[in-house]
Order: structure tokens, then C-alpha cells, then sequence
């Protein structure tokens, strides 16, 4: 029989942490105390595998979790998962589940963040009605690029351009969730091979900060 670990919001069971109705914050270390005032420090273990963000979840996670805890599985299933900016010199890769009910992914880089976070999504277990939505913080551009012959959408906050070879945060999701092929700039073919790619700059709203773009994970997004 397996032991079931359960305080309020928190659940454990062999190698998953589940959280709902509750701030928190993941640490790789069993250190206390460590967080906000509002928020609960979660230590995860060597043993974890998966987190799992549900309904009125905040899960925040920094660079240290991501370097020490790197094959860590997320699940994105009613909650919001914050990740912050890599300040070291080195690239890390996440990968993010869609469950049935959606979420939130929010994304706070600063000036100072000197490495990449490639955060790859995937809908495998996605509902119909799974909402979805991606928080770019304090941004001024977006860059969204969609390639046809791989069949991948590249979302990111590039100041080369289309450059996705420099620092920063970028999602990566399949198909064209974001409808580019039929919106988007055709580019001038890479280097490389002799096929375009397409793009869409995205702005924040007056007055914002944020830059906010829904995903549509179905055919809807090529109607």
C-alpha cells in the first residue's frame, strides 16, 4: 500500500507532489523558510518525478530547481506555474503537460538573466475545454514564429529578431496553436534549407506590462 503525504493543499505519493488552493514555492534543498510571507515552501526530493499544479495553485520555481531538478515532469491542470530567468550561463529544458482543466504559465525574466529556459508544451492529455494561457512579465516584444515543415511554434522574448540563439525564456509547442500561418510575416528562408518560416511580433496593450497570448491546441486555431 503506498503513503499518501496530505496537508491541506499538498499532497505527496511515491514520486508526485500535487498542489492546489495555495502559493508556493519549490526548493530542491530541505531548507525552511525560505519563502514569501504568502507562500509555502515545498521541498522536492531526489524522488520526485512530477509536479502536479491544480485548481487555485501559484507554483513558483527559480533557477536552482531547475539546474538540480532538471528532470522534473510539470502538469499544468487548473493551477499557474511561474518560472523566473536563468542567471547562470547555461541552457535548461522543462517540460510541461496540458491536463484536462489548463492553467496558467507566467514568465518573469530580468535584465540580469544570462541563460535559457526552453519550456516545451505538450497537449497529449488535453480536453476540449482546457483553457490556456502564457504571461510573458514586464516584456516589450514577443517574438512567435511558426516553422511548417517541422511543425512547431517557438514563442519567446528575443532582441535579435527571429534569433532564438540568445538568452531568455521560450515555449515550444506543436502544430500552429496561434493561428501564424495564416497571420504571420513570411520570413526569408534560414541558412540552412530552403524552407520559410513565419512570424508574429506581439506588443503589450497600452498602458501593460504583460503580454498575454491563448493558445488554441485544436483545429480551431487554423480556422
Amino acid at each position: 500500500m503506498l503513503c499518501m503525504k496530505k496537508i491541506d493543499g499538498y499532497a505527496q505519493q511515491a514520486n508526485e507532489i500535487i498542489l492546489k488552493d495555495g502559493q508556493y514555492i519549490l526548493y530542491p534543498d530541505n531548507k525552511k523558510g525560505r519563502g514569501h510571507i504568502l507562500s509555502r515552501s515545498i521541498y522536492v526530493g531526489p524522488e520526485i518525478s512530477r509536479i502536479v499544479a491544480r485548481h487555485h495553485s501559484y507554483v513558483r520555481l527559480g533557477t536552482d530547481m531547475l539546474l538540480m531538478r532538471s528532470s522534473l515532469d510539470f502538469v499544468l491542470d487548473g493551477g499557474t506555474i511561474q518560472f523566473g530567468g536563468m542567471r547562470e550561463n547555461i541552457s535548461a529544458w522543462v517540460h510541461v503537460c496540458i491536463g484536462s482543466y489548463g492553467g496558467r504559465i507566467v514568465i518573469r525574466e530580468s535584465d540580469s538573466d544570462t541563460g535559457s529556459i526552453f519550456i516545451i508544451v505538450s497537449t497529449k492529455n488535453i480536453s476540449n475545454h482546457a483553457v490556456v494561457e502564457v504571461i510573458w512579465r514586464d516584456v516589450r516584444k514577443l517574438i512567435m514564429t511558426y516553422d511548417p515543415v517541422v511543425n512547431l511554434t517557438i514563442i519567446g522574448n528575443s532582441k535579435n529578431g527571429v534569433d532564438f540563439g540568445e538568452a531568455g525564456t521560450f515555449v515550444r509547442m506543436q502544430d500552429d496553436p496561434l493561428g501564424i500561418l495564416l497571420r504571420g510575416d513570411l520570413q526569408p528562408a534560414p541558412t540552412i534549407r530552403n524552407f520559410p518560416v513565419y512570424h508574429v511580433i506581439a506588443c503589450p496593450e497600452d498602458d501593460e506590462d504583460d503580454i498575454s497570448i491563448q493558445p488554441v491546441f485544436s483545429s480551431c486555431a487554423y480556422m
